[in-house]
Formats: C-alpha cells, sequence, structure tokens
C-alpha cells in the first residue's frame, strides 16, 4: 500500500506509511474528525458570540440615530426660530427708520 497524507486542524501533516490494518486508518480518520468537529463547534461559537455582539452594536446604533434625529430636528427649528427673529428685527429697524424719517421731516417744516 501506497503511503498517504492527512492535513490535521493545525496544519500539521500526518503521515501514514504502509498501513496494514484498517483500524489504525479508521482511528487517524476519526482522530482526524473528532478535531475537525471540535474546530466547527468553536466556530459556532464564535459566530453566535459575533451575531450577539452585532445585533447589540446595531441596537447601540439604533438608539444613537434616534437621538441624532432627535437633535438635528431641535436644531432645524432652532434656526428656523433664529430666521424669523433676525426678520422681526429688520422689520422693525424698518419701522424705527420710517418713524426717524418722519420725525426729521416734521422738524425742518416746523
Amino acid at each position: 500500500m501506497k503511503p498517504f497524507v492527512l492535513w490535521n486542524i493545525h496544519n500539521k501533516m500526518i503521515v501514514g506509511l504502509k498501513w496494514e490494518r484498517k483500524s489504525e486508518y479508521q482511528n487517524l480518520l476519526y482522530v482526524f474528525l473528532k478535531e475537525l468537529t471540535t474546530q466547527l463547534e468553536r466556530f459556532e461559537e464564535k459566530s453566535i458570540q459575533l451575531k450577539r455582539a452585532n445585533e447589540e452594536e446595531l441596537i447601540e446604533y439604533s438608539s444613537h440615530q434616534v437621538e441624532l434625529d432627535k437633535i438635528a430636528d431641535r436644531f432645524r427649528r432652532s434656526h428656523k426660530q433664529r430666521h424669523q427673529l433676525i426678520k422681526q428685527w429688520e422689520v422693525i429697524l424698518i419701522q424705527m427708520q420710517r418713524k426717524d424719517y418722519d420725525i426729521d421731516k416734521l422738524a425742518i417744516v416746523s
């Protein structure tokens, strides 16, 4: 029988030379499959942990987004109020200029 090569999960080469018994080959495959199964279980656990962490981050992101939306809305309202206040001041200034002009006009006539 020719030699064969298997690789385990740690990239270590397992070389079998002239296996004459089937049980030795089966034992080697059993160990190899057990290592693969263990690695798969670790990956599944890690996947579950990462999914949970992702869900938590998504919840936190959503809450921050809601807060940011509220802040943006308050800013828009404040900006609009500020703009309205400036318009009112401009109207008042124009009215004051007209009254000053009228007063000056009456003072010259008198």
